[in-house]
Parts: structure tokens; C-alpha cells; sequence
């Protein structure tokens, strides 16, 4: 039973969070078809998972220290939400709820940038995390 449960279950689970974390985050428009189309999928499915296991929203990010916020954006932000208008909708949301920018004492910048630029996000999402003028 428990290798019944490990094959059927719990390796796919596994496969599935390998593939989420290790998907490139880079733009489809040169890849041909039929190739296009079959990404598009798996990234629509990515993103679907993410909202359905309930990414942290904002009330969750403001009961963090800004520096744990800042991994956990990393995280949540690179891998939960693969296209660039979801990304960028759940940015705004936690913008517009008041959870961003993070609330930085200054010495916190740099590592709070560093965080997010590691991640590989796209600045103008850092942005939105870190603003520039606090030294992105």
C-alpha cells in the first residue's frame, strides 16, 4: 500500500512542485507550435493550482516581518503566479489592500531587493515590492 501511495500519489505531487519551481519565467513568443501551445497550457494549469491551494493574500504578508514578506513574495509571486497580468493583478492587490510597498527600515533595503531580484522577477514587479527610490 505504501508503494502503491508513493507511485500514485505522492511522486506526482512531487513531480508537479519540481516542475513549478524550475519553470523558466521567460516570454513564448519565439517558440513554435506546437510547443507554444503546450506551455501555455501547463502555465494556465500552473496558475490555476496556485489559486485553488490559496496563495497568501495580504493580510497573511502584513502579519510578516518585512524580510520574511519578502521571501515569501518571492516565492508566491515567481512560482504561483507564472503569467505577467496575474503577477502583476496580485501585486496591485496587495498594493491596494495596503500590504505594499513592504514597510523597510532602511538598512532592510538591500536585503529585501536582493531577495527579490534573486528569484529573477522582473524589475518593474520589484518595484512594486521595494520601491526604487528605497534602492533597488
Amino acid at each position: 500500500m505504501a508503494a502503491a501511495l508513493r507511485v500514485g500519489i505522492v511522486q506526482p505531487y512531487v513531480g508537479w512542485l519540481e516542475l513549478a519551481s524550475t519553470m523558466p519565467d521567460a516570454a513564448l513568443d519565439d517558440v513554435p507550435q506546437p510547443w507554444r501551445g503546450f506551455l501555455i497550457q501547463l502555465i494556465d494549469r500552473l496558475d490555476a493550482w496556485s489559486a485553488a491551494i490559496g496563495m497568501p493574500g495580504p493580510e497573511h504578508v502584513s502579519r510578516l516581518t518585512p524580510i520574511e514578506a519578502a521571501r515569501e513574495l518571492a516565492v508566491v509571486v515567481r512560482h504561483g503566479f507564472r503569467e505577467h497580468g496575474r503577477r502583476l493583478a496580485y501585486l496591485e492587490h496587495l498594493r491596494s489592500a495596503g500590504a505594499l510597498p513592504l514597510r523597510l527600515k532602511d538598512e532592510e533595503v538591500a536585503e529585501a531587493s536582493r531577495i527579490l531580484m534573486d528569484t529573477g522577477l522582473p524589475v518593474e514587479h520589484i518595484a512594486l515590492i521595494v520601491p526604487f527610490d528605497r534602492g533597488v
